[in-house]
């Protein structure tokens, strides 16, 4: 006996006498909205612990973002430190690069820790301090400094 290698044909999952679902008017849909299953039906069971655990899955939720909250609360991101202390993103990515300013990257978010922010700022502002002092005397006789009367 040769075999042929046609493809089988698919049968669908219903017979030819079996009905097809029948589309739900709006009417029945309402109706089964409003219908509610007694207590003691599995369904209503299966309902209660689908709500639970919900739920539960928001509380745990909450409590993470909460917990997020808390950790990057002492964090600053490029964009706050740009509006607060007035520096362009190519000087921020100096005081990283070249500077040393600690930073932390988490899912491509640079953050910097206020506290390392704050001592950074400290040390470079005696820096600016200093450097100013000792071109002082130049800067008066150059007029620099003179301001229009």
């Amino acid at each position: 006996m040769a075999q042929t290698n046609q493809p089988k044909k698919r049968t669908s999952a219903l017979k030819k006498d079996e009905p097809k679902t029948k589309k739900l008017t709006p009417k029945e849909i309402a109706l089964i909205n409003r219908t509610q299953l007694p207590p003691s039906d599995p369904e209503h069971e299966l309902n209660d612990h689908f709500e639970k655990y919900c739920s539960g899955l928001f509380q745990m939720f909450l409590q993470k973002l909460l917990r997020f909250m808390e950790i990057y609360a002492g964090y600053h991101t490029r964009a706050q430190i740009m509006e607060m202390y007035g520096v362009s993103k190519n000087t921020l990515s100096e005081w990283i690069k070249n500077k040393g300013l600690p930073f932390y990257k988490i899912d491509k978010k640079v953050l910097i820790k206020k506290s390392d922010l704050e001592k950074f700022l400290e040390q470079h502002r005696k820096v600016l301090i200093h450097l100013f002092i000792l071109y002082l005397p130049e800067l008066l006789e150059s007029g620099a400094l003179m301001t229009a009367a």
